[in-house]
């Protein structure tokens, strides 16, 4: 009951706020007001150069390049939102396979990396608190063949996240594979 309300809680956060994300149009007003302060910049009101050496586009050329960029922009940002969310929900449910005794992190706490700045912060306690979980678990039932459970992964995949985001990207997916391992090895049950 109590892991239930709290995706549900997620799931509505998430939803609330692609509500209140700017829309395209909101931004595109946001952009009118460059129109006023190009002229002042000594550019010809009627016609604006093309950063890349074509003809000079007019003011509706411009306006619609922009909001094509804008488009173009929320939309990358919605796949990436959805693509980040299914990434957490297998981070999640990695989590949640490993029985409560084990655990080191609450498994909704991975919800918790959604939010821009709170989820710099809890990369320190999420992925290394999971393989804490899985590593407690696997030596409760004396199993050495697992090994470090990916406990040096996961620092890894945090030191990589600030200075190698190509690196980072492998590791992620290496540790999300890592992980799921772990789980499928675990019964349903948790059981022991």
């Amino acid at each position: 009951m109590k892991r239930s309300v709290l995706i549900l809680g997620a799931v509505l956060f998430l939803v609330a706020q692609m509500l209140i994300a700017p829309s395209p149009s909101l931004a595109n007003d946001a952009w009118s007001g460059l129109f006023d302060i190009v002229p002042q910049a000594g550019l010809d009101n009627e016609e604006f150069p093309d950063p890349f050496g074509g003809e000079p586009m007019d003011e509706a050329a411009l306006e619609e390049a922009l909001e094509g960029y804008l488009t173009m922009i929320y939309i990358g940002s919605l796949i990436g939102l959805v693509l980040g969310i299914f990434i957490l929900y297998l981070f999640y449910s990695a989590a949640a396979s490993i029985p409560e005794e084990h655990q080191q992190i609450s498994p909704p706490m991975v919800w918790l990396m959604l939010i821009p700045v709170v989820g710099i912060v809890m990369m320190f306690f999420v992925y290394p608190g999971i393989a804490k979980g899985f590593q407690s678990y696997f030596a409760s039932q004396n199993r050495t063949d697992v090994g470090d459970c990916g406990a040096n992964m996961a620092m890894w995949f945090i030191i990589t996240a600030f200075i190698c985001p190509p690196a980072n990207l492998i590791l992620l997916f290496l540790l999300l594979f890592k992980f799921r391992d772990l789980a499928s090895q675990i019964p349903q049950g948790g059981g022991a």
